[in-house]
């Protein structure tokens, strides 16, 4: 039996919100991504784009493709259905005012990126997966490394509307899992971690935030790992406190239908608490 995989999205969503995680990884209901989450995932099919072809020809590609890269996602999504929004969302505009919008700010975002970031940057791997196999464990970790600049230096890329602390980056899961995954994979821990933030402003910027990892963070990585499998095996989930901001329908697709939720409505839920497949 294939054992099970442990990724940061997974620890982030159970911290989060058990419940939220319990719907989407135990009963796998899938929610289509919102506005924020579509942006992003468009903004880096344009940077995988732009780096790929870095690595391949030692050029980036030109900004037309950049551009139609984002444009395409956008447009996918919205032909396809595979998208979300909130009852507050639809009744303030259209969709294809959304669709216009989305596209427009993910534009914008991969051409920042195109002109101010990428420039600068010498990948060797770009959007790398990786299974880091754990012995003694019932699980595994895996992840995918947005950029990879030989053995030494990891980046991350995040899209947000404002930029993220240095208190944020330096306590990121993500960025010990992958710097742990990368010291496996190249034999050695990267020299340099960083986050590559595209903010959402009128005219996007980009921000650059170094951090370090060591020993210690994979430690605690491992420990905070070891709990969460243990709350996973255990079928206790506990939602997140109603006053975070998580609890609410903008940044929740479960919000409508959970018993958790104090909304405008909750009927049509018929999972329970520990409820599961």
């Amino acid at each position: 039996m294939a054992k099970r995989q442990i990724h940061s999205s997974h620890l982030s969503m159970l911290a989060r919100c058990g419940e939220q995680f319990r719907r989407r990884y135990i009963e796998e209901e899938i929610i289509p991504p919102a506005m924020a989450l579509l942006t992003g995932s468009a903004t880096h099919k344009a940077i995988e784009l732009d780096l790929q072809h870095k690595i391949d020809t030692g050029a980036l590609a030109e900004t037309d493709a950049v551009e139609t890269a984002a444009r395409d996602c956008v447009a996918a999504a919205f032909e396809t259905g595979n998208y979300w929004l909130t009852d507050e969302e639809r009744a303030l505009r259209s969709s294809d005012a959304w669709r216009g919008e989305t596209t427009d700010m993910a534009v914008k975002l991969a051409h920042c990126y195109h002109y101010m970031v990428a420039p600068l940057r010498t990948p060797t791997h770009v959007e790398r997966w990786c299974l880091i196999e754990l012995e003694g464990y019932p699980y595994d970790l895996a992840g995918t490394i947005d950029v990879q600049e030989g053995p030494t230096v990891i980046r991350d890329t995040k899209t947000a509307a404002r930029a993220p602390s240095q208190a944020s980056v330096d306590a990121s899961d993500q960025l010990t899992l992958y710097s742990f995954a990368s010291s496996v994979l190249e034999g050695q821990p990267p020299e340099e971690l960083y986050i590559d933030a595209l903010v959402k402003t009128k005219t996007p910027k980009a921000v650059t935030i170094k951090t370090h990892r060591d020993e210690r963070d994979y430690e605690v990585l491992m420990r905070r790992i070891a709990v969460a499998v243990e709350a996973i095996d255990s079928g206790v989930f506990l939602p997140c406190s109603r006053d975070s901001w998580v609890c609410s329908e903008r940044f929740c697709g479960y919000a409508a239908t959970c018993p958790y939720f104090r909304g405008r409505t909750s009927t049509g839920y018929t999972g329970g608490p520990t409820s599961g497949k």
